[in-house]
């Protein structure tokens, strides 16, 4: 299916916000009802993540544009949203850890976005779909399920995405792909590699840290105030 990317701040971008915001207000107004329906919302989210899981992957072979280039689940939104799908089935406090700061990098994706479908195209749901759930869903376990962050936890992230961006390096130029966009850089396209990669983990630990004290203020507000029920 042809499309013309979405801009930045244009119609299908802002349209996208207005739904993300819509429900973060839901989220983040209604602690009290969101932990009360745990039972309820969790599994709901669970089976419209596997949904998006299916669309996504759907259209690649309806449309015969499955590529080892571009549509492994090898970008770090769909290992996110895989490893989500792991999180709301297991309940692993290691894997929140991980989702929760590999989630701060949809945020840069979602706020900047680069060649995105519009909101008619099946792959613009998709990507809606996977971003909504994967910014939100730190929230939601912090108030559903007042799991709060270590601070050990931000260097074992930071580990996981380490070996990530390591693999993804050598597996691009053999997929032919562009995973973590380390080959058509989005920005500073002419600096070498080394240099880049090491702008990359500076720029991530630094994203990490200011995640972290998000984080942290989410759960003095949701667990530590007077959320309870």
């Amino acid at each position: 299916m042809d499309y013309v990317p979405i801009r930045i701040l244009g119609l299908n971008h802002l349209l996208y916000v207005a739904i993300l915001g819509c429900f973060a207000l839901l989220l983040l107004m209604n602690p009290k009802s969101v932990r009360a329906n745990r039972r309820r919302i969790t599994p709901t989210v669970l089976v419209i993540n596997l949904l998006q899981q299916c669309l996504l992957y759907g259209y690649f072979i309806y449309f015969d544009s499955f590529t080892v280039a571009e549509s492994l689940p090898l970008h770090l939104s769909r290992i996110t949203s895989i490893l989500a799908i792991i999180f709301l089935i297991t309940k692993k406090r290691q894997l929140f850890s991980v989702i929760a700061y590999f989630s701060l990098f949809a945020w840069l994706s979602f706020l900047v976005p680069t060649d995105i479908q519009p909101i008619t195209h099946p792959l613009g749901v998709s990507f809606l779909t996977n971003h909504v759930i994967t910014l939100l869903l730190p929230f939601y376990m912090i108030i559903a399920y007042q799991i709060e962050l270590k601070t050990s936890d931000k260097y074992i992230a930071y580990a996981w995405l380490s070996l990530y961006v390591i693999s993804v390096y050598y597996l691009n130029p053999i997929l032919g792909g562009n995973y973590f966009y380390l080959v058509n850089k989005p920005i500073l396209n002419n600096l070498s590699d080394p240099v880049y990669l090491v702008g990359v983990y500076i720029v991530s630990f630094l994203l990490f840290s200011i995640g972290e004290q998000i984080f942290k203020f989410a759960s003095h507000y949701y667990i530590r105030k007077d959320v309870k029920l």
